[in-house]
């Protein structure tokens, strides 16, 4: 469910190029100081609601483990 909800985030693309940039800055410099997150961007959230509630219906469908 993370996938899907993942790629259809509107923003993925970039967020996947800033993610590539700061690698390829910190095997470039070797600096940690690179790795760290930027305070002031937005956080990809993932909506556990719909991850328990999904659990949960395939439970009662498919009953238990044992």
């Amino acid at each position: 469910m993370a996938i899907v909800h993942y790629a259809l985030a509107h923003n993925l693309r970039k967020k996947c190029a800033a993610g590539w940039l700061t690698l390829r800055t910190f095997f470039i410099t070797r600096d940690i100081e690179s790795l760290k997150p930027d305070r002031s961007s937005e956080k990809l959230r993932f909506p556990y609601a719909a991850a328990i509630a999904f659990g949960f219906f395939a439970f009662v469908h498919w009953g238990g483990f044992f």
